[in-house]
């Protein structure tokens, strides 16, 4: 994983807050207050983690337009939070300030380009308009 210059002080940060609180090198970052079988920390599941973000995002009243109908409302309504959201934003973030399609790619880890993920909003298209030469 590449990370932006300003956030190439996140891997070491995590493994201080790691040694800091005695996690063992093989210990889940993220765990449950059940134990594994072995008796060890057991990493929270994906579907805790998206009950975790959506429950945060509903107390803090942070909402996105949903993109397609779910349990939460209709598409174009607004929804809660929930954790791809992030790696979206991340990607489109990605793009907007390299500009470069196969960076995005390698930096996304996808195998083949997902331009579906990367169309952009109406007010990038009228900032970008605002920026072509007549």
């Amino acid at each position: 994983m590449f990370l932006p210059a300003n956030q190439l002080d996140l891997p070491g940060s995590l493994l201080l807050w790691a040694q800091a609180n005695n996690l063992s090198h093989t210990a889940p970052l993220f765990f449950s207050r059940k134990r594994a079988a072995n008796s060890g920390l057991q990493a929270i599941s994906r579907q805790q983690a998206w009950t975790i973000t959506k429950e945060a995002s509903r107390r803090a009243n942070v909402a996105a337009l949903a993109m397609r109908s779910s349990k939460d409302g209709a598409a174009g309504d607004q929804a809660p939070i929930h954790p791809h959201l992030f790696r979206h934003s991340r990607v489109r973030q990605n793009l907007r300030t390299t500009k470069s399609l196969p960076l995005v790619q390698k930096q996304a880890g996808w195998a083949t380009l997902q331009t579906t993920y990367l169309k952009p909003d109406d007010e990038e298209v009228r900032l970008a308009m605002l920026e072509v030469a007549e």
